[in-house]
Parts: C-alpha cells; sequence; structure tokens
C-alpha cells in the first residue's frame, strides 16, 4: 500500500523544475499504474496544480473535469469490454493550496483489478456483489461503484479506464470468416472493408447497397421536387395577382394537406421577402422626398439671392452716375461693387447646388423604377431556374428508378438472399437485427453476411467455449 502525504511532496522544492516534474509523474504512475496518464501530466505546463478531493473527480484550478485516460473511455460500455478498476480511499481532507498535488488517497490494491464486463452486462466486485456496467458511461459506473462502496462504509474515489473492446465478428457463406478490432464508428461496409470480404459478397447484395443509397437519393429528389412545385406556383400566382393554392403537379407528388402546408410555407416567405423589398422602397421614397424638400428650399434661396443682386445692381449704377457728377467717393463705390460681387457669387454657387440636387432626384426616380423593374426580373429569373430544376430533378429521378425497379428479382424474405444480418448479445440472449451496409455495429457483434443465421449463432458458441 501507498501513502502519500504533504511532507512528501513539501520535500521536493529544493529541486529543480524539471526534477520537480519527474516526481510528481513517477508518483502518479505508482498510484495509478497509468503510464499514459502520468506522461500527460508531465507534460502540462509547470505552474497547473491539481487536487482530488473526495466531493468531485480530479479537476485543475479552473474546474474543468479531467477525463480519465483509457480507449475510448467516453463510450457506453457493452458486454465483453475489457475495464481496469483503480480504488483509492479517501482517509483524510485533501489539500486546496496546491502546495500537494496528492494528499489524503491511498490505493487498495484488494479492490483495484481488470474486469469483463459479462454477457448480463453485470459487473461482480468485492463487497458489493453485482453492479449493472453495460449501457452506461465511464463516470456512471464510477459513481455507481462510489455510493455501492459508501453503502459498506467504504469511503473510496473509483476511477476506470477502458482496457479493450470486443472485436466484431464476420462470417457467412459468401465471405471469409475474420475477426475485426471495433473502432468507434464501425458500420457493416466498413468491417466488410477491413475483413478483406468485400470482394467475396455476392452481386445481389452489392446490388441492394447501391439500391438502398438510390432510394436516399430518390427521396432527397422527391423533396427538392416539392419544395420547387410549391415555390413556383407561389410566383406564379402572385404574377397573375391571385392567390396562391395547390394545383397540378404538387397534388401529384404529395397529399392535399402536405400540399397546402408547402403553399403556406412559401406565402410566408414570400411576404417577408416583399416586406424586405417594400421597406427598401420606402427607404428610397423617404430620401427622394428629403430631396425634394432640399431642392425646394434652394430655389427658394436663389429667389431671395437675385432681388438682392438686382438691388445691389441699381444701387451701384447709381452710385456711378453720382461719381461721373463729382458727388461721390471712389471708396464707396468699390465697397458696392464688392457687395454685387458676393451677391453673383452667391447666386451662383445656389444654382450648381440646384443642379446637383435636381440631378439626384433623378438619380432616386431611377432608382425607384428601377428597383420596381428588377424585381420583376428577379422573379421571372428564379420561375425560370425553378423550372429548371424541375427538369434536372425528372432527370435524375428517372435514372434511378431503373436500378430500383431491378430490385424486384431479389427477394427481400428470403433467407437465402438476406443480405446482413448482426447477431448482437444482450441480457436476455441474442438478438438477429436486419441491417444493410450503412447499419452501425457495437463491440462483440457478429456481422452474418447471406446465408442462414444459425452459422453465426454457433460460431458465437465456439467463442464462449
Amino acid at each position: 500500500m501507498i501513502k502519500l502525504t504533504t511532507s512528501h511532496v513539501f520535500g521536493f522544492r529544493g529541486v529543480s523544475r524539471s526534477m520537480y516534474r519527474t516526481l510528481v509523474v513517477l508518483l502518479l504512475l505508482l498510484l495509478t499504474g497509468d503510464g499514459a496518464a502520468a506522461e500527460t501530466m508531465g507534460e502540462m505546463s509547470f505552474g497547473q496544480r491539481y487536487a482530488l478531493t473526495p466531493e468531485r473527480p480530479p479537476t485543475d484550478v479552473t474546474g474543468t473535469t479531467q477525463v480519465a485516460s483509457g480507449k475510448d473511455s467516453s463510450a457506453v460500455y457493452v458486454p465483453g469490454d475489457q475495464i481496469k478498476i483503480a480504488a483509492f480511499e479517501v482517509i483524510g481532507k485533501a489539500s486546496s493550496s496546491g502546495d500537494a498535488l496528492i494528499n489524503g488517497l491511498v490505493e487498495r490494491p484488494e479492490l483495484s483489478a481488470e474486469y469483463t464486463i459479462q454477457q448480463d452486462g453485470f459487473l461482480v466486485l468485492p463487497f458489493v456483489g453485482l453492479v449493472r456496467a453495460a449501457g452506461q458511461t465511464q463516470r456512471q459506473v464510477e459513481k455507481t461503484l462510489e455510493d455501492e462502496y459508501q453503502k459498506v462504509g467504504a469511503k473510496l474515489r473509483i476511477v476506470i479506464h477502458l482496457l479493450e473492446r470486443e472485436s466484431i465478428y464476420v462470417t457467412g457463406a459468401q465471405v471469409r470468416p475474420a475477426t475485426v478490432k471495433y473502432v468507434p464508428g464501425m458500420i457493416v461496409l466498413k468491417a466488410l472493408a477491413l475483413s478483406g470480404s468485400q470482394d467475396r459478397v455476392s452481386a445481389d447484395n452489392w446490388v441492394r447497397v447501391d439500391i438502398s443509397r438510390e432510394r436516399e437519393r430518390m427521396r432527397k429528389s422527391q423533396e427538392h421536387r416539392k419544395a420547387y412545385l410549391a415555390r413556383l406556383q407561389v410566383l406564379s400566382a402572385e404574377q397573375e395577382g391571385k392567390q396562391a393554392y395547390p394545383t397540378g403537379e404538387l397534388l401529384k407528388v404529395s397529399s392535399n394537406e402536405e400540399a397546402k402546408a408547402r403553399i403556406a410555407a412559401e406565402i410566408h416567405l414570400r411576404e417577408m421577402e416583399l416586406k424586405e423589398i417594400a421597406v427598401q422602397a420606402d427607404a428610397r421614397l423617404s430620401t427622394l422626398q428629403m430631396t425634394m424638400n432640399e431642392l425646394t428650399l434652394l430655389r427658394e434661396q436663389v429667389g431671395e439671392s437675385e432681388k438682392a443682386m438686382k438691388e445691389t445692381l441699381e444701387w451701384v449704377k447709381m452710385l456711378e452716375e453720382a461719381r461721373g457728377q463729382g458727388n461721390l467717393r471712389e471708396p464707396t463705390l468699390h465697397q458696392a461693387r464688392t457687395e454685387l460681387y458676393a451677391a453673383r457669387t452667391h447666386w451662383h454657387s445656389l444654382q450648381l447646388a440646384i443642379t446637383q440636387t435636381e440631378r439626384k432626384v433623378r438619380e432616386l426616380e431611377q432608382e425607384n423604377r428601377r428597383s420596381v423593374v428588377e424585381a420583376e426580373i428577379q422573379r421571372h429569373r428564379e420561375m425560370r431556374e425553378l423550372t429548371k430544376q424541375l427538369v434536372e430533378e425528372d432527370l435524375t429521378q428517372a435514372s434511378i428508378e431503373p436500378l430500383i425497379q431491378s430490385s424486384a428479382r431479389i427477394r427481400p424474405n428470403d433467407p437465402d438472399h438476406e443480405m446482413f444480418t448482426i447477431i448482437r448479445r444482450a441480457p436476455t440472449g441474442l438478438v438477429h437485427i436486419n441491417a444493410d451496409a450503412f447499419s452501425a455495429l457495437q463491440p462483440g457483434d457478429i456481422l452474418q453476411v447471406g446465408g442462414p443465421a444459425f452459422q453465426a449463432t454457433d460460431l458465437l458458441s465456439s467463442i464462449n467455449h
């Protein structure tokens, strides 16, 4: 039995950082027997400290739960999984200061061992007896064991490592029997490829694989066609100024209720699109109105400027006559001419502003007319594109239909032509599941390719014995 106290860790203070990390890795290796976990801890930043407490699983200083090491540890356990259970007794309060890496935990080797989940889904452990593990995650089983040991007076921390998962067994009259290592995401087609048996599966079976794929393409094509038809009918009704309702082709490929629902959804979508177009049009009209108001003000200013300029011109002429008679000094005439020049400059500036504003008004008016035309063009363009898409979907379905019709020569209910059968162990016994090339597999499954299923059952019996 190995016991760690604060004095062990405090004794590391005089060593270098690299030596400190090495000693910590060795301690973890002694405690858990898990070299991978110790190596992972050794590679972490020197500033990260971890503490084990009875109330929660190992966490770093930020509170993020650390996943226990092991292969596929996040998966749900199934019968046949091999796991390693490490039990640690909580004998004191864990330090939260970070000065000690592990404090208050003592390994219980008599409770730590490797186990295999039985066919009924249970584990048999000392003092607690049967504990269900199949269908549970790693943390659920750890919590269950901690609770069960708590009932018999043992305050333990449980850590489980997934060591190995049972292989997939491929058999059948048309394939070479093989054993395939299970990996997450395993499907029938992948198991066949890894077993090297895919080239020996009958032609009919692979036709059925193609048929399954083509049927899915057909289903998607039909859904696309329904959506295109509904959209096209809504746009056509809008163009004709009528109320959209299901007619023609849409009712041929869908029920009345489904057709009404699709039309209603497309009408709602179109109303939102038209609302957005109307908002943009209102914004342009508002801008146009403000520009028109600005143009009116400029024209009023031009009128006032012309009036002031005429008055100044008359004043200049009067002063020039007075100067000709010798009754006026030159500075007064010069000042009047300067005022006349400023009035004319202001008048020209206003004329330029009016010209620019008028051009802006014309551009806004053209933009409004163009937006209306573009909306019509966009609708026609979309209707033409929908018609093109409908033709393409018709061609797709026409190319798929012969292959689907060819499946009639394969008898789906004939055992000799059964495509794939998965034989899976369950608490109630063996379960036979009809499958296709993309069905998911679980550890320990037997994949029967063609032929009667009793061959796979015999194989399972031989494996168990």
